[in-house]
């Protein structure tokens, strides 16, 4: 706590910048790579960016008058290589990452108090559980472990076995009743799928009547023409 919070003046600082640069080494060995003195820009290297465009050409009505004096379009110079730069390397004398040194801290006065309070008004936990009913209660905040053992034998330790009783009788009933749930869904379901049973041969049956009907319909006529003709 004392290193990641602001609570006292650290042990120590960090030396000024010129002073640890002028002992500890030069700005150069800082960067791993260097231009290479050996490089020098081509001759040939610059040309611009762009350049008119040699199929542009000035429409035939063009009115210089008018329209000012014609000039043709630009477009991107494919020989236009960008600013020039010299080739890195490595560099012989880089040390690696540079740690900014440190030196004691004149200021530095060390509090063997720093823990201690006479009382806390806020206690704060940071959980994450994939169960509820987690039980808190009895905070104890002490550098003794014997004394912490003894205070939670006295308080916890009483309590533990009601409150486990109580929390399997809570599971228990929640399963009781989750089952009783399940149980009548699927009571319900069995009794929509008997009301959907019912129904459909309730149907076919009215269905096998229609067709009888219809038929004994389309063979009466049959039969009293049958009858005619013998007679």
């Amino acid at each position: 706590m004392k290193t990641k919070w602001p609570y006292q003046l650290g042990k120590e600082v960090m030396q000024r910048l010129g002073t640890c640069l002028g002992q500890e080494g030069k700005v150069a060995e800082l960067y791993p790579a260097i231009p290479r003195n050996t490089d020098s820009k081509p001759e040939d290297w610059d040309k611009p960016e762009h350049i008119p465009d040699p199929d542009a050409k000035k429409p035939e009505d063009w009115d210089e008058e008018t329209d000012g004096e014609w000039e043709p379009t630009v477009i991107q110079n494919p020989e236009h290589k960008g600013e020039w730069k010299p080739r890195q390397t490595d560099n012989p004398d880089y040390k690696g990452i540079w740690i900014h040194p440190e030196i004691d801290n004149p200021e530095y006065s060390p509090d063997s108090n720093i823990y201690a309070y006479e009382n806390f008004a806020v206690l704060g936990l940071d959980l994450w559980q994939v169960k509820s009913g987690t039980i808190f209660d009895n905070f104890l905040i002490t550098n003794n472990e014997a004394y912490a053992e003894e205070f939670g034998s006295e308080t916890w330790g009483v309590t533990k076995a009601a409150e486990k009783q109580m929390k399997d009788k809570q599971d228990e009933e929640q399963r009781l009743k989750e089952e009783e749930e399940k149980k009548r869904k699927e009571d319900e379901e069995d009794e929509d799928d008997d009301e959907e049973d019912e129904a459909e041969k309730v149907e076919e049956e009215e269905e096998d009547a229609a067709a009888g009907q219809a038929k004994d319909e389309l063979q009466g006529p049959q039969h009293r023409l049958q009858g005619w003709t013998e007679a």
